[in-house]
């Protein structure tokens, strides 16, 4: 006993794969906007230790000597006089030598390189954001370079990132598990019609039905008309062995009833001799009839397109050496490209004996023409014969049923070919033929 792989399931498989990417978009968009967010905010982190040293610049001046001059009580910020604030600031000059620092600071600070004038340089730690600017003071006629330092420490930042990030993905997370649920039952909606098509062919095996009845999507319906073609044909075919056996019982009735009387004679007669041989004869015509009639394969749909006209140039040179005292002339067509969706056999059994029959009864002329639509293909066999009975063109398509009995054979052939042609949906017509003998019109699908 084979067991299912969860892959077997078309349900499982999509909602895997739509969990898949569903995880996958949820993952990237979160980062994507979490590093947003934080580029952000350290956008307007710069901004704001950049406010800073503006400010620091103004309460801070250059005295007679040329020294700086800071005045405490004009700080931008209170946190600069708190101790360990988190909000430090210094300045250094051209030689990176520290000049000032604001009371936050516990210990010295340094810098590793001096800012160029009119340069801001900004970092991000761990511990710290750091800003640093280069300014250039002009003081009798001499050209003095600060650097003016800037930090702030980034331990809340990043405890305000924590809880942003924490948010913002269980935010996602819920989202994603409302769509998860929402694609659940989009996918149960979408695949109603499979699930519906799964409880039809059910009843079909149960025979609670004879075939798929309802209506389903463009996608579903070929599949659909697939399988009732299939069942169709099933039935044809089964239909047909039953309708072949029966025939075949009865055709033999006549003849076994000659053989038993036959039979009874001790001695056979050279007329009774001749007599049997014919009706042997003329059952194993009938049993190869039936046993051709039920094989045919009818239209499927599934069958290659075989084409015509090679079929029919063979079928004329054989009937050309069998009717060579008639010296027959085959008119066929010259279309290379016309092709019916049939068994190879059926067709050499439906054209052999439409062709036969027509070079049977002919003079010297046997025509072939076809005519192709959108819909249908109509094949015209025509000879110039004497033609059919008006009153019998109907009969004539009965098995047994001959136009000439002075021909030998059992009137058996248009009734093949009828069988053939109904057994692919198509349709035969007897008519008069233009060249004045008898036309058989086919119409197949093409």
């Amino acid at each position: 006993m084979l067991l299912k792989h969860p892959s077997h399931s078309l349900k499982r498989r999509l909602l895997s794969s739509n969990l898949i990417l569903l995880l996958s978009f949820v993952l990237l968009t979160g980062l994507a906007l979490e590093q947003a967010v934080v580029q952000y905010a350290q956008q307007a982190q710069e901004e704001k230790l950049r406010g800073l040293i503006y400010a620091l610049l103004g309460a801070t001046e250059l005295n007679e000597q040329g020294q700086l001059i800071i005045f405490n009580n004009e700080l931008p910020d209170r946190n600069l006089l708190a101790p360990s604030s988190g909000f430090y600031a210094a300045i250094f000059d051209q030689q990176k030598q520290l000049v000032w620092q604001s009371p936050s600071l516990l210990q010295p600070a340094q810098i590793k390189q001096s800012s160029a004038v009119g340069k801001w340089q900004f970092e991000k730690t761990t511990e710290l954001f750091t800003l640093q600017f280069g300014v250039s003071w002009l003081h009798n006629d001499a050209e003095h370079r600060f650097t003016l330092l800037m930090q702030q420490e980034s331990k809340d930042f990043e405890h305000l990132r924590q809880q942003f990030r924490q948010t913002l993905f269980l935010w996602l997370g819920l989202f994603s598990l409302l769509l998860m649920l929402l694609q659940w039952r989009l996918l149960n909606w979408g695949l109603k019609p499979l699930s519906q098509l799964s409880l039809e062919l059910t009843a079909i095996k149960k025979g609670e039905q004879p075939q798929i009845e309802k209506q389903y999507p463009q996608e579903v319906q070929p599949l659909t008309e697939g399988i009732n073609t299939l069942i169709k044909q099933q039935q044809q075919q089964q239909n047909r062995y039953q309708h072949a056996l029966a025939n075949l019982a009865h055709s033999l009735k006549t003849p076994l009833a000659v053989l038993r009387g036959i039979g009874i004679e001790r001695v056979l007669q050279p007329e009774n001799q001749q007599r049997l041989n014919e009706q042997v004869e003329r059952m194993d015509q009938i049993v190869r009839y039936q046993l051709r009639k039920a094989a045919t394969a009818g239209r499927q749909g599934l069958h290659q397109k075989e084409a015509l006209l090679p079929v029919l140039q063979q079928l004329s040179r054989v009937l050309t050496k069998v009717y060579a005292d008639k010296q027959i002339r085959f008119s066929l067509p010259t279309e290379n490209d016309l092709t019916l969706s049939m068994e190879k056999g059926d067709l050499m059994e439906l054209l052999g004996n439409l062709l036969d029959n027509a070079c049977k009864h002919c003079q010297q002329q046997v025509s072939v023409s076809v005519n192709t639509e959108a819909t249908k293909i109509s094949l015209h066999i025509d000879d110039d014969g004497a033609g059919f009975p008006e009153s019998e063109e109907k009969t004539l398509l009965q098995r047994g049923v001959r136009a000439d009995r002075r021909q030998e054979g059992q009137g058996i052939g248009l009734a093949v070919a009828e069988e053939i042609v109904l057994a692919y949906e198509g349709s035969i017509e007897l008519e008069s033929a233009p060249l004045g003998g008898a036309r058989v019109t086919i119409q197949l699908h093409p």
